[in-house]
Formats: structure tokens, C-alpha cells, sequence
């Protein structure tokens, strides 16, 4: 039984809008009242105030999308090596006591933290293990031009067994685990966002829906924006 979560994610910054915001906030209310103690390791610049549920740690130098190279030939690379290095480094610095008997639950991740993640589950000793969830980020673009799709299949292959064993990735949603599966050859398992509904909620919407007498009115709310969650 795990004690306590450590939720960490580089896009926890002072902002207070979008699914990086809502989601560890709605979390922590939800871990808090069920009696666990969650840390939120976020960017340098997150704001304990938005979290009263949580103690904020600002544990990472470097924001999700940093360094934003635009060279055209080496930018990608660079991004690469930069953030998952500085994603390894940060999380050397968080103290191993706080890994036992706890989740530690990566809620947006890309192969910009993927290859820092394994390696530093790699340098963990075993009695300080924590139950380690990485959630895997879809891509805009699934095609073979993509060479995010390559990166992801070599981190994945070369990963080590026992790193290997020592984590569960995970994907939003059916399509999102597909589509990895296709790439990795191992299927995520679906965690689905707690923004999104709940099965007993679809299934009270769809009886509510049944039993409608009146005209059913359908809304349109507007397209996507950040406060709404939209990245």
C-alpha cells in the first residue's frame, strides 16, 4: 500500500490554467481526503498557493518545452539532450527517503524526459524504489517523418530489463496506447485523465439521455483555448 504520491511534471509552473494546472489539483483534493500526502514536483517557478493540498517542490530548472532550439539542423537534437539531462539532474536532487512506500506518477511525458527518467530509475537502489507511472504524451503528427517516432522506438529497445520492470507506461486513451503499442511494441496501459468523466458518469449521462422525455438541445461551447485545458 503506497503512503504517499510525488507527482512530478515540469509544466507545474505559478500559471493557473490548463490540464497541467487542473489535473494535479483535482488529484491532490481527491489523495488528500483519502488520507495520502502528495509533493508536486514542478518547475522552479510553481506557486505553493495554488496547491493547498499538495507541498510544492520546485524541483526542475528547466520548463517542459526548454530549450526551444530552432536550428534546422541540429535543434532537435539539442532539445533533446538539454531537457532530458536537466530532467535527469533534478531528479537526482529529490531526496531517496521520499521515494519508499510512494507513486511517483510523471503525468506529461515526451522523449524529452523518457531517456532522463530511465536513467535515473537506473541509479536508484532497490529498497528505495517507488511504484514509478509515466505517462506518455500523444503526438501531433504519428507519421513516419516524425522523428520523435524513431527516438521513442530506440529509447524503448535499449532500455534495460530491470529498468523495464521497474515502471508502468500508461497513455490517455485507447487510440493514444495504439499508436504507442505500434511504435513500442508494448502496449501502455490506459489512464484516463480525471478531468475526463467517469464511467459512472457517462453511464448516468446515457440513462438520463434514455429517459429524456423533452427534445434533446446539443451545445456548441466554443473551440479550444487554454483555460479550457487546450495546450
Amino acid at each position: 500500500m503506497f503512503t504517499s504520491w510525488n507527482i512530478a511534471d515540469s509544466l507545474l509552473t505559478s500559471a493557473t490554467d490548463g490540464h497541467q494546472f487542473w489535473e494535479p489539483k483535482l488529484l491532490s483534493q481527491e489523495l488528500k481526503r483519502r488520507g495520502k500526502a502528495v509533493r508536486l514536483l514542478g518547475h522552479k517557478s510553481i506557486a505553493a498557493a495554488n496547491f493547498p493540498d499538495a507541498e510544492s517542490v520546485p524541483l526542475f530548472p528547466l520548463y517542459f518545452t526548454e530549450p526551444n532550439s530552432r536550428d534546422p539542423t541540429w535543434g532537435y537534437l539539442e532539445n533533446f539532450i538539454v531537457q532530458n539531462r536537466g530532467f535527469e539532474e533534478a531528479l537526482v536532487t529529490f531526496p531517496a527517503s521520499l521515494l519508499r512506500d510512494a507513486i511517483m506518477l510523471f503525468p506529461n511525458v515526451t522523449e524529452r524526459q523518457l531517456l532522463g527518467i530511465f536513467r535515473w530509475i537506473g541509479l536508484l537502489e532497490v529498497r528505495n524504489l517507488p511504484g514509478i507511472a509515466i505517462v506518455l504524451s500523444a503526438l501531433q503528427n504519428w507519421g513516419t517523418t516524425n522523428p520523435s517516432i524513431e527516438v521513442y522506438r530506440k529509447l524503448w529497445s535499449e532500455c534495460p530489463p530491470e529498468t523495464k520492470e521497474r515502471l508502468r507506461l500508461c497513455a490517455r486513451t485507447e487510440i493514444t496506447a495504439q499508436k504507442f503499442e505500434e511504435t513500442l511494441g508494448t502496449r501502455p496501459h490506459v489512464l484516463p485523465s480525471v478531468l475526463a468523466p467517469t464511467a459512472h458518469e457517462v453511464a448516468a449521462a446515457r440513462e438520463c439521455a434514455a429517459s429524456a422525455s423533452d427534445p434533446v438541445s446539443v451545445v456548441f461551447v466554443g473551440g479550444a483555448r487554454r483555460e479550457r485545458g487546450a495546450l
